[in-house]
């Protein structure tokens, strides 16, 4: 099983650079590590925390982590399984139509 990297494919579609999403990254870390010391200071046994695509689920007393894709996630995964979809290819070419239709409307 290959890994792949979302940031770099992210900054390149975006043009956001790699350090910065990097930076946002780790500010995610540094929020997830904040609820789990309020979480711990709270005496929890479990936190589960919504991450914008999923939910983590995180055991305060064994450190096993769960993850479970959000709707929205899923349904791209399904799309992407069972339809055959690119949904990313899928927004690029949507991208570049309206582009180019924003061009011809300038020329006409």
């Amino acid at each position: 099983m290959s890994q792949q990297n979302i940031l770099n494919d992210i900054g390149t579609i975006t043009k956001i650079p790699n350090r910065i999403l990097v930076d946002l990254t780790n500010l995610a870390i540094a929020c997830i590590s904040s609820e789990i010391a309020d979480a711990k200071a709270a005496q929890q046994e479990a936190l589960s925390i919504n991450i914008g695509i999923g939910t983590l689920g995180i055991n305060l007393q064994t450190m096993e982590c769960k993850f479970v894709p959000g709707k929205e996630l899923k349904y791209s995964i399904k799309e992407s399984l069972e339809g055959n979809r690119d949904l990313l290819s899928d927004k690029i070419e949507q991208a570049s139509i309206a582009k180019l239709i924003n061009i011809c409307e300038e020329v006409i």
